[in-house]
């Protein structure tokens, strides 16, 4: 495989590691808590059997494109904004150009969307926007989303909408690897990510 600069990994890990589209096959994931848990468990499994091609198919499945981006946004929200959010296509899409489907699909699980395989318990977070705005202490927003999660749902997360975070954990640990803004746009599980990058 070829080696990319740095700077390009670190580039991609802070936008969040894993946003361009995906024309797969039909999942069968459903709306709810559970089945968003079993999905982060069925890429963990495909990691660490080294099953990258499903792995693949998998996390491009909660990559969302700008339409997806748009259903969790309210309107009137800046293109740029969603540009920022949907901006790492266009930097896999170069490096899936630049290396066979096998080596594009390791990178991936490898460097891109990393989950360690001493993390083998998952935990799902859920909040509403509502709740998000208010981030009361002691909340499970306050608890488990990031004060820019709060930031993003003040700004351009839609109302009366549902996120989640999910936690990769390793046993006997406290703290772990988080996916931020996972939502349900109406055919599949999505993540935002750090959407909150660049608000002002």
């Amino acid at each position: 495989m070829r080696h990319f600069l740095k700077s390009k990994y670190i580039i991609a890990l802070i936008l969040f590691p894993l946003m361009f589209s995906c024309n797969s096959k039909k999942l069968n994931y459903k709306n709810t808590k559970a089945s968003l848990k079993e999905l982060m468990y069925d890429i963990k499994q495909a990691q660490d059997k080294k099953d990258y091609k499903k792995a693949r198919i998998l996390i491009l499945s909660i990559v969302p494109n700008k339409a997806s981006i748009k259903k969790a946004l309210k309107p009137g929200v800046d293109s740029k904004v969603i540009d920022q959010i949907n901006g790492i296509n266009e930097f896999l899409d170069k490096q899936k150009a630049k290396e066979s489907q096998k080596s594009f699909d390791e990178l991936l699980s490898t460097k891109l969307f990393r989950i360690k395989k001493e993390q083998t318990e998952i935990s799902v977070h859920e909040s509403t926007t509502e709740e998000l705005i208010a981030y009361k202490k002691d909340s499970v927003a306050w608890k488990e989303f990031s004060g820019g999660a709060s930031k993003a749902a003040k700004m351009i997360l839609k109302p009366k909408m549902k996120f989640y975070e999910v936690e990769y954990v390793e046993k006997g640990k406290k703290y772990g690897m988080k996916y931020h803004l996972f939502y349900w746009d109406g055919t599949g599980w999505k993540m935002l990510g750090k959407a909150w990058r660049g608000l002002k």
